[in-house]
């Protein structure tokens, strides 16, 4: 007699994210449904659209949005660290496969749900996204993941003007060490 196949796993929620890495949910009221996600992405000049978000979530790079009531109908609900999450996830189509990036793209989410990234920092987004480069840019030397235990310990970023100077104030540091990466809130 043949057997079932086994249940496939209910696809996360933000919710359950917040709920496993044990930070507090936000209020119902402030969440955003997914029109207004979607305003305020393109408002801010990213192209995201409703077809995009459902993708991204049956295909388990974001976490699914939570189904509440509102306004008398049932929505779509995101909370609003949500938006620059999304926005990472547009800047990095065409980079890489975004379901090889999904790992990384929810360690980022999971990042902001314990509150280790500040994503009122102007800089919170291009560095999520040079660390999502840099882990690329690792494999590509042939050193493996860099930020899971390869032979790189850590990447310099530092810019230069034409003259070969460097720009003060434009570097940054990433580390794999756990108590010193820009991802492990600590």
């Amino acid at each position: 007699m043949p057997t079932a196949a086994p249940a496939k796993p209910k696809p996360e929620t933000w919710l359950d994210l917040l709920a496993r890495e044990r930070a507090p949910a936000p209020e119902t009221a402030s969440l955003l449904t997914r029109e207004e996600v979607i305003d305020q992405l393109q408002a801010q000049g990213i192209d995201v659209n409703k077809v995009a978000l459902v993708y991204w979530e049956k295909s388990g790079i974001l976490p699914r949005a939570v189904r509440r009531w509102r306004d008398g109908a049932p929505r779509a609900l995101y909370p609003a660290w949500a938006l620059p999450v999304i926005s990472t996830v547009r800047g990095l189509q065409g980079t890489s496969s975004l379901t090889e990036l999904a790992p990384k793209i929810r360690e980022l989410a999971s990042a902001h749900a314990r509150g280790a990234i500040n994503w009122a920092d102007p800089l919170m987004v291009p560095i999520a996204r040079a660390h999502l480069a840099l882990n690329d840019l690792a494999r590509a030397y042939g050193v493996g993941d860099w930020d899971a235990g390869g032979e790189i310990a850590g990447v310099r970023v530092q810019f230069f003007d034409g003259s070969g100077n460097d720009l003060p104030g434009a570097r940054h540091e990433f580390f794999i060490l756990p108590e010193e990466s820009p991802l492990s809130g600590n």
